[in-house]
């Protein structure tokens, strides 16, 4: 009887042992798990990360978000980037771009173009100094946008800047409304590395 319970003593002690300490394949699951974990972190996309670091311009209607196949188009109200009337980025404006250039800064892989547009309403006369056009205006604000976005550290020979104008409205401009919605910039950003 001593000797049966002696073996049966250390049969829970050996089981007992081993149950307390995972298998082999239970390390593998975890170290697997974790590795995956770390692996989907790093897969965020730019377009998730510019959709969290700008998600209250979004929630404000202040700057849109359209992913494609190939890449992502943001679209800024000109306010929260121009003062009114104005071709110079203002404080918040930069700020504004710093969350983008952020997501940006260092990828190689992609190219970036910069459309500026302004509603149909005649330029006033103190504008009239400094541009013939609202082609002219909307320029000077995209050309604007992409000389802060290189200054911050955006590689010059991957961006550009193009002027509409008063070209390819999305709204109609016979309301201040649809005038505002037709002022914007809109940043094109086309990944070659995806």
């Amino acid at each position: 009887m001593k000797i049966s319970l002696i073996i049966v003593s250390a049969l829970i002690l050996v089981f007992g042992c081993a149950s307390k300490n995972p298998s082999q394949q239970e390390v593998r699951q975890v170290s697997t798990a974790r590795v995956e974990s770390r692996q989907d972190q790093a897969k965020t996309t730019p377009y998730q990360e510019l959709t969290r670091q700008l998600q209250r311009e979004v929630k404000a209607g202040q700057v849109q978000f359209k992913q494609f196949e190939e890449g992502i188009k943001i679209t800024m109200a000109n306010d929260i980037l121009f003062p009114e009337g104005g071709w110079k980025l203002h404080r918040g404006g930069k700020e504004t771009l710093d969350k983008i250039i952020v997501v940006l800064k260092g990828r190689k892989g992609m190219a970036v173009e910069v459309y500026g547009f302004t509603d149909n309403t005649p330029i006033g006369p103190m504008l009239r100094r400094q541009f013939s056009s609202n082609r002219e205006l909307s320029l000077a604000r995209a050309v604007d946008v992409v000389t802060y976005m290189e200054e911050k550290g955006i590689n010059r020979d991957l961006i550009s800047a193009t002027g509409y104008g008063d070209e390819r409205p999305i709204a109609p401009n016979d309301t201040p409304a649809g005038r505002r919605k037709n002022q914007k910039i809109e940043i094109i950003v086309i990944f070659t590395d995806f």
